[in-house]
């Protein structure tokens, strides 16, 4: 399962994981990411949160509608 791509970072600190890798990984936009330094060498695992409570922004006149469980 070893890899190797090439990536820049931005000015901003931005990178960009190759997609093939998080293909390999099932990694998916908003995952949670803890990252780990290990002398020079950086670490990211994908962190397992669950979002109990979901914040979604409503657009003006967009009726809102409340499911019980």
């Amino acid at each position: 399962m070893s890899s190797i791509e090439i990536t820049k970072l931005s000015s901003r600190g931005q990178i960009v994981i190759p997609k093939s890798i998080r293909q390999e990984l099932a990694w998916e936009a908003g995952d949670h990411l803890a990252v780990e330094m290990h002398g020079d060498r950086v670490i990211l695992r994908r962190l397992n949160i669950e979002v109990q409570n979901k914040v979604v922004p409503i657009k003006k006149g967009q009726d809102l509608k409340v499911q019980s469980k």
